[in-house]
């Protein structure tokens, strides 16, 4: 998925001029992020979600654009 996320980050039209099906690869994204936060959560508990957010604010600050780089 993370050639398609960085398709996304296109934008919408470009996105779908390349062949990504928009909705349903954000629907999927979606799904997949709350239910990896959800049990990241349940099994780390409240203080181990930070470690789910801190590669998103290091995507922030560095402006990372490539996803697979930051993984």
């Amino acid at each position: 998925m993370a050639k398609k996320m960085d398709i996304l980050q296109l934008g919408d039209d470009t996105a779908q001029t390349l062949g990504v099906p928009v909705e349903k690869s954000r629907a999927l994204l979606l799904l997949s992020g709350v239910l990896l936060a959800a049990s990241g959560v349940s099994l780390a508990g409240l203080i181990g979600f930070a470690g789910l957010v801190i590669p998103h604010i290091v995507r922030l600050f560095f402006s990372v654009s490539d996803s697979r780089t930051l993984f």
